[in-house]
């Protein structure tokens, strides 16, 4: 059994996801990424070598996987990449929503 504690965080794709999604559809600089992350999720990537490597391998991951385009220190989701993120967490908090929307409807009628 691992005595590491599980972060109190999202993974760093979904920090830098939710971070990207944040520049609505616009260009958005490494240093906006790092702030948007430190002060949503209260990450200090600036400074902090490891969590620097983990940004970096995510974000590179997403280059390649070819769902985020960067352009010197900016970034930026390409198509696929807004599906993506549409895809992975919009539809998910519809589909609780929905779920949601019939209980508290069944609890209405049975009163």
């Amino acid at each position: 059994m691992s005595n590491k504690s599980s972060p109190s965080h999202p993974p760093y794709s979904e920090m830098v996801d939710c971070a990207l999604h944040s520049g609505k559809g616009e260009k958005i600089s490494r240093k906006k990424i790092y702030e948007y992350i430190a002060e949503v999720y209260k990450v200090q990537i600036a400074g902090n070598d490891n969590s620097k490597d983990r940004f970096k391998k995510a974000m590179d991951k997403r280059i390649s996987d070819g769902l985020v385009v960067q352009e010197k220190q900016s970034f930026e989701f390409t198509a696929a990449g807004e599906k993506y993120y549409k895809d992975t967490y919009e539809s998910t908090s519809e589909e609780e929503d929905e779920d949601e929307a019939p209980k508290a409807a069944g609890k209405k009628t049975e009163k």
